[in-house]
């Protein structure tokens, strides 16, 4: 009578285990993001737009992206050319100023939010928005 107890015990603790891990899993799976947009519309946001008026969207783009405080520092990289290290800013989008963005190819937005990974990447070409990329996960998955 107990080792019919146990087995079944066993058995209803290893189908709990491998339901778990496949909830789990798709649960991260459908969570994340990462996405790149290099023609059309994203993020209220459109390719081949003048950096300046991606610029003044960006306030836009961080709601459409999920933040709910605009008010809040912003970390951000800009990455004015190849080989060097990028300026590192953590600013609120009220104290940003675009001179300090202009000759930029690139611009990471680092954003505040429950994931462990949360970006929105935006990469000028002759100083037109070429590539939108967004990328959130909770932790990094193999």
């Amino acid at each position: 009578m107990r080792f019919k107890f146990l087995i079944g015990t066993i058995k209803a603790v290893g189908i709990f285990l491998i339901v778990s891990v496949i909830a789990i899993t798709t649960f991260l799976y459908f969570s994340s993001i990462n996405s790149t947009v290099t023609k059309g519309e994203g993020y209220e946001l459109t390719i081949g737009m003048p950096q300046i008026e991606a610029f003044k969207r960006l306030p836009n783009a961080l709601e459409a992206a999920g933040i709910k405080d605009l008010n809040a520092p912003i970390n951000m990289n800009v990455y004015i050319r190849a080989g060097v290290p990028p300026k590192q800013l953590k600013l609120a989008l009220n104290e940003l100023d675009y001179s300090s963005l202009d000759n930029a190819s690139k611009w990471i937005l680092f954003i505040d939010s429950n994931y462990f990974f949360d970006s929105l990447t935006l990469e000028f070409c002759d100083k037109e928005l070429c590539k939108i990329e967004r990328y959130r996960q909770y932790f990094e998955l193999p």
